[in-house]
Protein backbone atom coordinates (compact mmCIF):
# COMPACT_ATOMS: atom_id res chain seq x y z
CA UNK A 1 0.00 0.00 0.00
CA UNK A 2 1.39 3.37 -0.96
CA UNK A 3 1.53 6.34 1.39
CA UNK A 4 -1.26 8.15 -0.49
CA UNK A 5 -3.51 5.13 -0.19
CA UNK A 6 -2.77 4.82 3.51
CA UNK A 7 -3.52 8.51 4.11
CA UNK A 8 -6.70 8.27 2.07
CA UNK A 9 -7.79 5.22 4.06
CA UNK A 10 -7.08 6.95 7.37
CA UNK A 11 -8.97 10.10 6.36
CA UNK A 12 -11.92 8.06 5.24
CA UNK A 13 -12.12 5.83 8.31
CA UNK A 14 -11.03 8.22 11.05
CA UNK A 15 -13.50 10.92 10.14
CA UNK A 16 -11.02 13.71 9.53
CA UNK A 17 -13.86 15.75 8.08
CA UNK A 18 -15.34 16.18 11.57
CA UNK A 19 -18.90 15.70 12.74
CA UNK A 20 -21.79 16.34 10.42
CA UNK A 21 -23.28 19.82 10.68
CA UNK A 22 -26.77 18.39 11.13
CA UNK A 23 -25.54 16.29 14.07
CA UNK A 24 -23.93 19.30 15.71
CA UNK A 25 -27.06 21.42 15.26
CA UNK A 26 -29.28 18.65 16.64
CA UNK A 27 -27.03 18.35 19.69
CA UNK A 28 -27.04 22.12 20.22
CA UNK A 29 -30.86 22.12 20.13
CA UNK A 30 -30.95 19.23 22.58
CA UNK A 31 -28.58 21.03 24.95
CA UNK A 32 -30.74 24.17 24.80
CA UNK A 33 -33.87 22.13 25.47
CA UNK A 34 -32.26 20.31 28.39
CA UNK A 35 -31.02 23.57 29.91
CA UNK A 36 -34.55 24.95 29.77
CA UNK A 37 -35.89 21.81 31.43
CA UNK A 38 -33.25 22.05 34.16
CA UNK A 39 -34.20 25.68 34.79
CA UNK A 40 -37.89 24.82 35.00
CA UNK A 41 -37.25 21.88 37.34
CA UNK A 42 -34.97 24.01 39.52
CA UNK A 43 -37.72 26.60 39.89
CA UNK A 44 -40.27 23.89 40.67
CA UNK A 45 -37.89 22.37 43.21
CA UNK A 46 -37.44 25.73 44.96
CA UNK A 47 -41.23 26.21 45.11
CA UNK A 48 -41.75 22.74 46.55
CA UNK A 49 -39.03 23.28 49.14
CA UNK A 50 -40.76 26.48 50.19
CA UNK A 51 -44.09 24.66 50.51
CA UNK A 52 -42.49 21.97 52.66
CA UNK A 53 -40.93 24.62 54.90
CA UNK A 54 -44.29 26.37 55.20
CA UNK A 55 -46.05 23.12 56.09
CA UNK A 56 -43.42 22.21 58.66
CA UNK A 57 -43.70 25.68 60.19
CA UNK A 58 -47.49 25.37 60.30
CA UNK A 59 -47.33 21.94 61.97
CA UNK A 60 -44.87 23.10 64.60
CA UNK A 61 -46.75 26.35 65.14
CA UNK A 62 -49.95 24.34 65.79
CA UNK A 63 -48.25 21.97 68.21
CA UNK A 64 -46.48 24.75 70.07
CA UNK A 65 -49.74 26.62 70.59
CA UNK A 66 -51.51 23.68 72.25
Amino acid sequence: MRLNSILSFLRQHLGSSGPETADVEALKLEVTDLRQKVEKLSEENAELKQKVCNLISAVFADTCCL
